[in-house]
């Protein structure tokens, strides 16, 4: 059988109370629709997101397939964080903090993602830190790839 996204939405609203298993196969399932995606508008879209000493990352890299991410993890596990560090690089480069906080509030600036400190929720704390955010994209044309 074949599952798309419709059928995904469908499952979503079918999953509360669902058991721990079922959830992960869901998800599973998800990932795989997402990556069988392909195609999209004729541009450049996002290929990879890398992180180097940035928050609790010590070095990632995010692959986006196709131009689409998903992100799932506990909460504080850093999904909003990778949103935080590519948005502003993709967007127009503004670094202030109601635009790197996702909910946006002014409490964090960037250097509450690169030095941490006894003030910051994050269990490290950096007298100086390098660090560094890369977005990688590629080429789309669906009508050059059939």
């Amino acid at each position: 059988m074949q599952y798309t996204l419709d059928n995904f939405t469908e499952w979503s609203t079918s999953l509360n109370g669902a058991s721990e298993s079922t959830l992960e196969r869901q998800l599973d399932m998800f990932v795989e629709i997402l990556q069988a995606q392909a195609g999209g508008p004729r541009g450049y879209r996002l290929r990879r997101i890398m992180l180097t000493n940035f928050w609790l990352y010590g070095l990632q890299e995010f692959e986006i397939p196709h131009g689409r991410l998903f992100l799932a993890g506990e909460n504080a596990s850093g999904k909003s964080t990778v949103l935080t560090a590519a948005l502003p690089l993709a967007l127009d480069g503004d670094l202030r903090p109601n635009r790197l906080d996702t909910f946006g509030g002014r409490e964090r600036h960037m250097e509450y993602y690169v030095l941490g400190g006894s003030e910051s929720a994050t269990p490290y704390s950096h007298e100086r830190r390098t660090s560094y955010i890369a977005l990688e994209f590629e080429w789309c044309d669906p009508e050059r790839a059939s």
